[in-house]
């Protein structure tokens, strides 16, 4: 059996069994033999996740089930420096730090994926919302979607890292 018609009937499989346990998924990135598929997920999923990767500042990928489903996540509503910007890695670095060995647990807003079919979710570990976090930590800048649950708590989080001089902010005077 090739592996191309493998892996169509194992991604079958999965979204039959996803279906019948309340939730589905489709491909939204499948490059190479190499790299995973990874997943879009469709609705809020009230379980937790295990962190695989940190992407960057601002993205993960996650980890469920006895199938290993994987998931990009993009935190909503904010934006990390990007790989060669000052900050880039001690955003990534942060965000490792915030996630090692915990579980995660996933929490959908009004917008639910961004134009690269990431899903977009807030990323709580224990009582803490880590795009806030991040945020008020110096670490991220507000990406405002109008009209998110944390559109305040993400506002007066940016105004404090600024007024405390953190992280992104120690340069801008």
């Amino acid at each position: 059996m090739r592996a191309g018609s493998t892996n169509s009937i194992l991604l079958a499989v999965t979204a039959v069994l996803g279906v019948s346990a309340g939730y589905a998924v489709r491909t939204i990135q499948e490059k190479s033999a190499e790299k995973p598929a990874v997943y879009e997920l469709e609705k809020t999923i009230d379980e937790s996740y295990a962190v695989s990767r940190v992407v960057d500042g601002d993205t993960v990928d996650v980890e469920q089930g006895i199938e290993v489903l994987l998931y990009r996540i993009r935190l909503l509503g904010i934006n990390a420096r990007d790989r060669g910007e000052p900050g880039y890695n001690d955003a990534k670095e942060k965000l490792k730090e915030l996630i090692a060995g915990r579980e995660v647990f996933l929490e959908r807003d009004k917008d639910n994926t961004d134009r690269y079919g990431r899903a977009l979710r807030y990323i709580i570990v224990g009582s803490k919302n880590l795009n806030i976090e991040l945020v008020r930590l110096g670490y991220a800048k507000v990406y405002m979607h109008k009209g998110l649950r944390y559109e305040r708590q993400l506002l007066e989080a940016e105004q404090e890292a600024r007024q405390n001089k953190r992280g992104i902010w120690a340069d801008n005077k």
